[in-house]
């Protein structure tokens, strides 16, 4: 028995312009299920104070309305209706990411382990809540390193011309886009009930969730092994000899600024997640964000189409080169848009057609960006392999 509620406070009212304040109430309603706005009056100066105010109610409801919904009485959210088989299904699924993962790196020898893992998805997906939210966590963790690493496999012996690269970057750019969005559509399936969608219940592990998998592809691309899946011993040769040469080269002064740019990228990604990240966005981003919105009428999320997919982009393409020394760190930085797309997803009370259209924004504003990026660095030295 809730209902979704929006207001702004008052002081604040006076540091927003009525466009402001009216967009605020439509994307509140569009985007985070709110079915009721608390409205405080506009102060403004003038001989017909209630006119103006009534105008900017108006606005409000018309703003409302032309995001295709109805001024009315508000109801209480009814509950989903789900089959009971969904939930399995939806583990089961996980657990065919989590399978492929692990292939992806190691041979996997036998059906014993894949079974265990269906086994360890599919059973606590359909015992209850705590179990879904751990499923879901486990989605959220395996399909955009999953991607990530699919974006790179299978790449040919000899080095690829710069527009062929380009266009197999594009193409593998929509496929792990693909993959990570399947994940996603995974955990809508395992959370969606009323508690999510009212936000009296939230996705477990958003902290995580944007950490381990940028994390788990630095450890794979720095020991080598995320190029080819090959057997654990010979994997676990190659990943502590590929360390131990690491460890012994000299640290270059660009390297390390671009380990300390990385760090504060991924710091700030992570501080700025979830629903209450204690980290404010400045006007200038607020005024750009509401410009995008405009244009495109789902904003696409920033660290997707300006870093994560770009960076992606341009990693993709100069592994399709054989330029693995480039590569792999942008796929690392890459992997930023891959994990938020996903994390669009995680937000339940969102409608799945505006997360599905937000991740479609950003994927192709993210390759215009990224065809810039890789024609600019292109032509810097690296070594072939």
């Amino acid at each position: 028995r809730v209902l979704i509620v929006h207001s702004i406070t008052q002081a604040e009212m006076p540091t927003l312009s009525e466009p402001s304040i009216v967009d605020r109430f439509q994307k509140g309603v569009r985007e985070r299920g709110v079915r009721m706005c608390y409205l405080r009056m506009y102060n403004t100066a003038g001989d017909d104070i209630v006119g103006a105010n009534a105008a900017y109610i108006s606005k409000i409801g018309k703003a409302i309305t032309k995001a295709g919904y109805t001024l009315a009485p508000s109801h209480l959210l009814g509950d989903v209706q789900v089959p009971r088989i969904a939930r399995p299904l939806a583990g089961v699924g996980v657990a065919a990411g989590v399978i492929l993962l692990i292939g992806s790196v190691f041979e996997i020898p036998g059906l014993v382990i894949p079974i265990l893992i269906i086994v360890a998805c599919a059973g606590p997906a359909s015992l209850g809540e705590t179990g879904r939210k751990a499923v879901a966590l486990l989605s959220a963790l395996t399909f955009p390193t999953l991607a990530a690493i699919r974006a790179t496999r299978n790449t040919p012996d000899a080095p690829t011309a710069a527009p062929a690269a380009a266009r197999g970057a594009m193409c593998r750019l929509f496929a792990a886009v693909f993959t990570t969005a399947a994940g996603g559509l995974l955990i809508v399936g395992l959370l969606s009930q009323r508690e999510f969608m009212l936000r009296t219940d939230q996705f477990m592990g958003v902290k995580l969730a944007h950490m381990l998998p940028v994390l788990a592809l630095t450890l794979l691309y720095a020991g080598g092994i995320a190029w080819k899946s090959d057997k654990w011993s010979a994997q676990k040769e190659r990943f502590w000899t590929s360390l131990r040469n690491i460890g012994s080269n000299p640290v270059l002064i660009w390297q390390a600024i671009g380990m300390v740019a990385a760090l504060a990228i991924v710091g700030l990604m992570v501080a700025r997640s979830g629903n209450d990240s204690g980290v404010g966005v400045s006007g200038a981003e607020l005024r750009f964000r509401s410009i995008l919105d405009k244009v495109l009428y789902v904003r696409p999320r920033t660290k997707e189409f300006l870093i994560g997919y770009p960076a992606l982009f341009a990693g993709i393409a100069f592994a399709l080169r054989g330029r693995r020394n480039w590569a792999a760190p942008l796929v690392v930085v890459g992997s930023i848009g891959l994990v938020s797309a996903l994390n669009t997803f995680c937000h339940i009370h969102t409608p799945l057609q505006l997360s599905i259209l937000r991740a479609i924004n950003g994927t192709i504003v993210g390759l215009v960006f990224g065809a810039v990026v890789y024609w600019i660095v292109k032509s810097l030295p690296g070594k072939e392999a």
